[in-house]
């Protein structure tokens, strides 16, 4: 019902106004554009959810012209690298360059081919997907679970300026759209109880690591065991994979793909990343407790909606989390604890809004939540560990000023 209501919306001329004045603002201010559909969605007395999607879009934009803004610097030079490869190489040629990933590869080509490219169409709409994608699951999941219209609004604007993630998304960018299919992947799995495995083989054929999540997306809740033996026969199974995995690493080697994901499970192949910081620890440590939160409100609750799917997402978050804290302590499994880590940050986009739906206060939630996230944001963006553009530029300056910031 209320997705009618969406494309009742959306064919209105009020929303269509609405996107044109703030399509133009965004040009000659993109922050203030942003700013104030934040605000007009938030003094909306009809409250439509097709705003939502208004508010995921426009902060895409946004992050998107800061990512142009970036100094390019360790990973992202290599994408760069591979951009300009794409523009130079035949796709066949390019595709069997880069054998690994090749969903990826093929999108990347296809950016690196349009008219008029240019290493900002790159990076922009890289991020532009990616984030919206993300949000897109987190919205749709919040409006099902049916948290308030406020609530969402508010708890969307906070994960758009939520840092840690942020930094992610011009620099681990096949990670990061790989990552944002997996949370459109649960998100709907909530929504329509079904599975919709074309999403989580495009987000594997995106990044590799993703694979972890394909036993996660195949536990179901057996209500004859209780929350707490389903995770510990869960975990149980993971030393019979990471053996499994060396087996098959060692039989596929020189194989492709299947060789590479093996050995990447079993840590054959890897970079030592160092151990997580305190503060990712902590996190991680946090995300733990709130999967268990959710698993103990949700068993006094077996007639919330899709309540069989949300025990999925918990368990699977509290597997994650534990896997990244015991990789923490092995040398060898840096890099395993590190990526698996980011992937948390993602899974805050659904284990929040089921959090909130069992507390009294979320709009209290969700507002300190924006509170923590904004000046931190842009505090990160001249103190962080990568270069932007300054905070008056990333503030006041068009759109086009920050589109050729760089160049």
């Amino acid at each position: 019902m209320k997705y009618k209501a969406i494309e009742k919306l959306i064919s209105s001329y009020e929303y269509i106004l609405l996107v044109g004045i703030v399509s133009v603002l965004f040009l000659a201010q993109p922050f203030l554009a942003f700013v104030l559909l934040v605000m007009v969605c938030l003094q909306i007395t009809d409250k439509q959810f097709g705003h939502l999607f208004l508010i995921a879009l426009f902060g895409s934009c946004y992050l998107g012209l800061i990512n142009v803004t970036k100094l390019p610097d360790s990973d992202y030079i290599s994408y760069l690298n591979w951009f300009s490869n794409a523009q130079l190489l035949p796709l066949r040629e390019f595709l069997l360059l880069n054998t690994r990933e090749p969903l990826y590869y093929l999108g990347l080509h296809m950016i690196a081919n349009f008219p008029y490219t240019s290493e900002q169409l790159f990076v922009f709409t890289s991020t532009v997907i990616s984030y919206f994608i993300f949000l897109l699951g987190v919205i749709r999941l919040s409006i099902f679970l049916d948290l308030r219209y406020t609530v969402i609004i508010i708890f969307t604007v906070a994960l758009i300026f939520f840092a840690p993630l942020f930094s992610l998304s011009a620099h681990l960018m096949r990670q990061f759209i790989a990552a944002s299919l997996v949370i459109l992947f649960f998100s709907e799995f909530v929504i329509t109880a079904k599975k919709n495995w074309f999403i989580l083989l495009a987000a594997i054929l995106i990044h590799y690591s993703v694979i972890i999540f394909l036993p996660i997306a195949l536990m179901k809740k057996n209500e004859k065991f209780s929350s707490g033996l389903s995770i510990v026969a869960y975990l149980s199974l993971l030393p019979v994979v990471y053996f499994a995995s060396r087996i098959f690493a060692y039989l596929f080697e020189g194989v492709p793909v299947l060789g590479f994901v093996f050995s990447r499970i079993a840590a054959n192949e890897g970079h030592d990343l160092g151990h997580l910081s305190v503060v990712a620890i902590l996190f991680s440590i946090a995300m733990l407790f709130i999967s268990l939160m959710n698993l103990n409100s949700s068993k006094h609750s077996v007639q919330m909606k899709g309540y069989k799917q949300i025990w999925v997402i918990n368990v699977g978050a509290f597997c994650m989390g534990l896997i990244v804290l015991v990789a923490n302590m092995q040398s060898e499994l840096t890099e395993i604890a590190t990526r698996f880590y980011f992937y948390l940050y993602f899974f805050m986009g659904l284990t929040i809004p089921i959090l909130m739906v069992s507390r009294r206060k979320p709009l209290l939630l969700s507002v300190y939540m924006l509170a923590l996230s904004i000046p931190y944001f842009f505090y990160k963006s001249q103190f962080g560990e990568w270069q932007f553009a300054s905070l008056k530029d990333l503030l006041i300056s068009p759109s086009w000023q920050l589109w050729i910031y760089r160049v």
